[in-house]
C-alpha cells in the first residue's frame, strides 16, 4: 500500500490538486488501491517536471530545480540507499570483487583439470586393448573432474 494523494502532496510540497492533475494526465501513476508509491511517485514527479538530463536537479534547459524538487530527488536517493543497505544486511547483495575473484579462480581450476587429462590418461590408455576399455577410462576421469568441480562449490564465498 502506498501513500494517500494528500500525504504524497505534503511529501513533495505541492497541493493535492496538483497531484490529482498529474494522475489525470497520466504523468503520475497510482497503485491499484488509488494510492501513490512513494519512490516511484517522487521519481515520476521529478521526471514530469522536465528532468531528462540524467542529473538530478538540473533540467534540459540548464536551470536548477526548485527546493521542493531537490528535496524530492534527495528523498528518492535516500530511499534507494536505505533499500540497498537493507538488502546488503540481509545478505541479498554480494561484493562484486569477491564474485569476480571466485569466477576467475573457478575458471582457472577448470582449465587446469581439463588440460591435465591427456598427461594423466595417456599412460593408462596406451596399455588398453579395446575401445570399451579406453571409453571407460576416459569416462571415469571426466566423472572425477566433474566431482571435483562440484565439491568446489563448497569453497566459494
Amino acid at each position: 500500500m502506498g501513500m494517500s494523494i494528500r500525504a504524497f502532496a505534503d511529501l513533495i510540497g505541492v497541493s493535492h490538486t496538483a497531484v490529482r492533475k498529474r494522475i489525470m494526465n497520466g504523468t503520475l501513476s497510482t497503485l491499484a488501491d488509488g494510492t501513490v508509491d512513494e519512490r516511484q511517485g517522487v521519481r515520476e514527479w521529478v521526471m514530469g517536471n522536465g528532468h531528462s538530463t540524467g542529473v538530478p536537479g538540473v533540467r534540459d534547459s540548464g536551470s536548477v530545480a526548485t527546493m521542493r524538487e531537490a528535496k524530492a530527488v534527495t528523498a528518492v536517493y535516500n530511499a534507494e540507499l536505505l533499500a540497498l543497505d537493507l538488502k546488503k544486511r540481509r545478505g541479498e547483495l554480494v561484493n562484486a570483487e569477491e564474485v569476480r575473484d571466485a569466477a576467475f579462480n573457478t575458471g582457472r581450476r577448470i582449465r587446469e583439470l581439463l588440460l591435465s587429462v591427456p598427461s594423466r590418461l595417456a599412460p593408462v590408455v596406451a596399455g588398453l586393448t579395446s575401445s570399451e576399455e579406453c571409453f571407460k577410462a576416459i569416462e571415469t576421469e571426466m566423472n572425477n573432474i566433474c566431482d571435483e568441480l562440484t565439491n568446489m562449490k563448497e569453497q566459494l564465498p
